[in-house]
């Protein structure tokens, strides 16, 4: 009886393992790939059909090749944004390589202070009026 891969279709033959035993044939029966290789192209066939947050951003990085920051240029991004927010969309015209820290700048944008219009730090407020919200010198309701 021949049994054939499922990922690539080959035969599959009867191993022999690093001690030079001959795989058994129940082993040949109950397995499904030829190789690791195999194995995973078929795993990942099988989890980019699921749409939950970790596969959906798992795939993202397996499509968009290693390289550089596509904002600041830093060489080690290893972060996949999608551009329109849906983690669901992986077009590739969606998909951009960030580096961590511009990452979380794209996800964390600030607001404008509600006194002077700076950017914020905390409570909508900028820095220098934070600092003084803090001191107690500046009568904001929060």
């Amino acid at each position: 009886m021949t049994k054939c891969c499922e990922a690539c279709g080959t035969i599959l033959v009867r191993k022999i393992g690093s001690t030079g035993r001959v795989e058994s044939p129940a082993h040949l029966l109950a397995r499904k790939y030829c190789d690791v290789a195999c194995f995973k192209s078929a795993a990942f066939i099988r989890s980019s059909a699921k749409s939950d947050y970790s596969t959906t951003h798992r795939v993202a990085r397996l499509l968009v090749p290693n390289g550089t920051c596509n904002k600041c240029g830093n060489t080690a991004a290893k972060d996949v944004h999608h551009i329109d927010g849906n983690h669901r969309n992986n077009n590739p015209q969606n998909l951009t390589r960030l580096c961590r820290s511009c990452h979380m700048k794209e996800h964390r944008k600030h607001g404008k202070c509600r006194i002077c219009g700076d950017k914020t730090k905390g409570l909508g407020l900028c820095n220098k009026h934070y600092l003084k919200f803090k001191r107690g010198t500046l009568n904001v309701a929060i």
